[in-house]
């Protein structure tokens, strides 16, 4: 986990660990997410269709989580299967994308195999619980290649 990420190590994290899955917690707009870096600047942007070339070169990722209000635009380019991608549809609260991930973690962490469908509807399912009005806001889409 990086808390704050320059370009370098979003480039690199995914290289020396070769996660399963990849969690953008950051600003959303129509052409990226939004990271900070830390330097008390406004950070950088991470264009959507970088980040799917990233994703097409880190073998064995499951799932990119894009906790980022607007991320729906990035699932411009779907097919089937691996990876998904989680993005939002819309504004969402940090409220509403905190419950939505923990939902969402705590049944994949239930069990390895667990599909993401149906860590997915957990996710939506504490969303409900948190913040009813946020539920339509996460999107799930198969196949993400951008």
């Amino acid at each position: 986990m990086t808390p704050l990420a320059t370009p370098e190590d979003v480039q690199g994290e995914p290289v020396r660990c070769r996660p399963r899955y990849l969690h953008l917690f950051a600003h959303g707009a129509v052409d990226g997410v939004l990271l900070d870096d830390g330097e008390g600047g406004c950070g950088w942007k991470l264009p959507y269709p970088l980040l799917a070339e990233m994703v097409r070169a880190t073998p064995g990722l499951r799932c990119v989580l894009l906790s980022a209000c607007d991320s729906a635009y990035a699932a411009s380019a779907t097919g089937s299967g691996e990876p998904y991608l989680i993005a939002m549809r819309g504004r969402v609260s940090v409220d509403a994308a905190i419950a939505f991930a923990s939902g969402f973690y705590e049944a994949l962490a239930a069990r390895e195999d667990t599909p993401i469908e149906a860590a997915f509807a957990q996710g939506l399912i504490r969303l409900k619980l948190i913040a009813p009005l946020d539920a339509g806001v996460p999107l799930l889409a198969t196949g993400w290649r951008g």
